[in-house]
């Protein structure tokens, strides 16, 4: 029954997490919608955990028992934090307010989740009582907020003023209306939630500021050696390099490391994690999601095709370079679409009529940054797949970060500090609350882009965005409608967020 007993020193937390709070079943089931009420205590990554919409699981794509003395779920650090802390089976490999708030509460704030470094709102926080200790923690306890300091540096082409600091008593960012000089680096801080330590077979970018690319994120030859397109889990695939950058950076940042960690573990940490894959395995409603003639579930991922640029609506794909903005990204549940009669056959049918609103509805895409000054086209017809192009898992293949319009203020929910950025060349100026890839480059080009991340196991996880902003996922359609004006009608609303739900 998951986690009844305490292994490996986890703490609470380990305990708590996955098998209270989301109430970890005791059925060992497969994908097909059989299940074995065996009883006994499970494997890690192996569980099914129920969420507010159903049930999901990660699996390991080779079939293999997942390794529980692999150094993810060891302590490498100083200060008692393991990969594992923020990286729970029971969010599908990520965390949530809620598990975190109940933490605090079991630990009044004390398990090593709760440390000055990151997960406070700033480094000099107090935290003597069980009040100071709430307050300092503020972020990650209601939004999964991890704080993400950044030397901003010196030759950028834009200006800095600190207009809003909430956490200025904290040590968090310059005081309130200061100024940055040009030609000073600065350290901001940033506010994010922890990425999925699951399906990064997948991904095209490490971290979402892809600040962990120590090698070049687009491999030199898109079709590699052997002709076949480069996967992310290659050994030397440019996104598998940078993992074992950020397994040591996590370690040394995150858990405060004290030595860097030896290349053995760092390639330990970044197999384990390729190796995982987690998506919705049943609905509340519609049941197994890989049920008549449907493909969801975690056991059709692990066979997912992937490779650097699949499907790209840019002409990333090299083997089919063809600009098609577009793309068709999803493919599970269109043999529901004509089921009708019973309250099973009507979700399954809402559900297959969300997926084709996100593969066929039309949004006018401009203004965003890092997609329509990259394709010289001010305005043109998209869709969700136009950035959501990876089939059946929904992030973008090649590099594409971008600006959606997320950092500014009104979307931060009054909690985040405010920076006005104004670029020293044309006197352009916006305020925003997050800087993006611009604290990395130095360059107002790339204020506020970032990567968007896969979507499988979206129900196990929220909030979302980076921010943790919307609270569900109505509330991130409604951010799109808003942003795009496209008009959803209350039926598309409902049945995209089905869909999601599904994943």
């Amino acid at each position: 029954m998951g986690y009844q007993k305490e292994r490996r020193g986890y703490g609470v937390f380990a305990v708590l997490a996955p098998f209270a709070l989301f109430g970890c079943t005791m059925e060992t089931a497969d994908d097909t919608g059989s299940i074995d009420f065996g009883g006994g205590e499970q494997n890690l990554t192996s569980d099914i955990f129920s969420n507010p919409t159903g049930q999901h699981r990660t699996l390991t794509v080779n079939g293999a028992t997942p390794d529980e003395n692999n150094p993810f779920f060891q302590n490498l650090g100083a200060n008692g934090r393991r990969c594992v802390n923020c990286h729970q089976p029971s969010a599908a490999m990520g965390i949530t307010p809620v598990q975190i708030e109940a933490l605090f509460n079991a630990t009044q704030g004390l398990d090593p989740l709760f440390r000055l470094n990151d997960g406070a709102n700033g480094p000099l926080a107090r935290v003597g009582t069980l009040e100071e200790r709430r307050a300092a923690y503020s972020l990650v306890r209601t939004k999964g907020l991890i704080r993400i300091p950044i030397v901003v540096p010196a030759n950028r082409d834009f200006d800095i003023r600190v207009v809003l600091n909430p956490y200025a008593n904290t040590g968090a960012n310059p005081p309130q209306n200061t100024s940055v000089p040009a030609g000073q680096a600065v350290e901001l801080s940033f506010y994010r939630r922890p990425l999925l330590s699951a399906n990064t077979r997948f991904i095209s970018a490490v971290m979402w500021d892809g600040r962990e690319a120590t090698v070049n994120p687009v491999p030199p030859n898109l079709r590699d050696d052997d002709g076949n397109g480069v996967q992310a889990f290659e050994s030397d695939a440019p996104v598998r390099v940078n993992m074992l950058t950020q397994s040591n950076n996590a370690t040394l940042g995150h858990a405060e490391g004290v030595n860097p960690l030896s290349a053995a573990v760092r390639a330990s940490i970044t197999d384990f994690q390729m190796n995982l894959v987690t998506a919705q395995l049943t609905d509340r409603v519609a049941g197994s999601l890989n049920a008549a003639g449907a493909r969801g579930g975690p056991t059709t991922l692990r066979t997912q095709q992937t490779f650097f640029g699949i499907n790209d609506s840019h002409g990333g794909d090299p083997f089919n370079p063809a600009v098609n903005l577009k793309p068709t990204g999803m493919t599970l549940f269109s043999a529901w679409l004509t089921l009708s009669g019973t309250a099973q056959n009507n979700r399954r049918a809402q559900i297959a009529r969300g997926e084709r609103v996100f593969n066929t509805r039309t949004i006018r895409i401009e203004g965003v940054r890092g997609v329509n000054d990259a394709l010289g086209v001010p305005v043109f017809d998209g869709a969700c797949t136009t950035c959501h192009t990876h089939p059946n898992v929904g992030n973008h293949t090649d590099i594409l970060p971008l600006d959606l319009g997320l950092i500014k203020p009104a979307e931060g929910d009054n909690v985040l500090p405010v920076f006005r950025i104004t670029h020293r060349a044309t006197g352009a100026s916006e305020e925003v609350t997050d800087l993006g890839r611009a604290a990395l480059t130095g360059r107002f080009a790339d204020l506020g882009k970032m990567k968007g991340p896969t979507l499988r196991s979206l129900s196990a996880r929220p909030p979302f965005f980076h921010h943790g902003a919307a609270d569900n996922l109505t509330e991130v359609i409604q951010f799109y409608d808003r942003r795009f004006h496209i008009g959803f009608t209350g039926q598309e609303i409902a049945d995209l967020r089905a869909f999601l739900e599904a994943l």
